[in-house]
Order: C-alpha cells, then structure tokens, then sequence
C-alpha cells in the first residue's frame, strides 16, 4: 500500500514544478539570472569592466531579487512590503482622535429602562442587526 503525507492545513501547500522548487522559487531565480546576463551583456561588455570592480553590483541586485523567496510571518515578500510600506508612510503616525474616559453617572432605574428601551429600538434598524430579526 502506498502512503504519502497530507499536510494539516491543506492551504500551506506548496506544489513543486521543477525538481525541488517551487512556481515561486523558479520565477525568482530566472530573473536573477537573467539580470545578471543583461548585466554582463549591457555594462561588463562594452564597457570592458573587470568581473571584480562590478561582482557587489550583481551580488547586490541578485539579493534584493532572491530576498522575495523569503516568506516573513506566512506572508510572500511582496505583501509583507506593502504592509510595512503602507503602515509606515500612509496610515498616521498619531492618533486623530482622542481618548475621553466618561464616568458613569448614577440613574435612576427608570432611566435605565427607558435608555434600553431606545436603544433596542434603535438597533432593530441596523444592518447588521436585521439577519437576526
């Protein structure tokens, strides 16, 4: 009988095209190495600069296209970016509005009543309030 292991979250399944690598990993190192031929193609070439004086530029270029292989907190690269980018250039740095702690005045039980009262009435025409109805 043959067996296979089945992953507990299903979801977290990564098939694997070529060899050991993923869709994922393949694209990634692909494009390193095409960037690096257009590199040597474009610049080391025609130019005549030694392999020496341009190997941190391809090493450099290389690492930031191979870092999206990395998966930060279950998340691909490039949406743990946009989530780090987004909160700290877009969303504010303060809070706009401010914190107001109310004390809670005595009421009469009367009042209590007749404020439940509204607010059940009130509520029975909330969107979210309706499926229940």
């Amino acid at each position: 009988m043959i067996t296979t292991k089945v992953p507990k979250d299903i979801r977290k399944y990564k098939p694997k095209v070529l060899g050991n690598l993923t869709v994922r990993q393949l694209v990634c190192i692909s494009l390193a190495a095409v960037a690096d031929f257009l590199i040597y193609t474009l610049i080391m070439k025609p130019y005549g600069v030694s392999f020496d004086e341009i190997k941190w530029f391809v090493f450099a270029i290389d690492c930031m296209i191979l870092a999206f292989l990395i998966e930060v907190e279950d998340m691909p690269m490039e949406k743990y970016l946009s989530k780090v980018i987004f909160e700290r250039y877009f969303s504010p740095s303060h809070r706009i509005a401010k914190n107001v702690i109310i004390e809670k005045k005595k009421r009469s039980r009367k009042k209590t009543k007749r404020s439940k009262k509204a607010l059940k009435k009130r509520d029975r025409f909330h969107p979210e309030y309706r499926p229940y109805a």
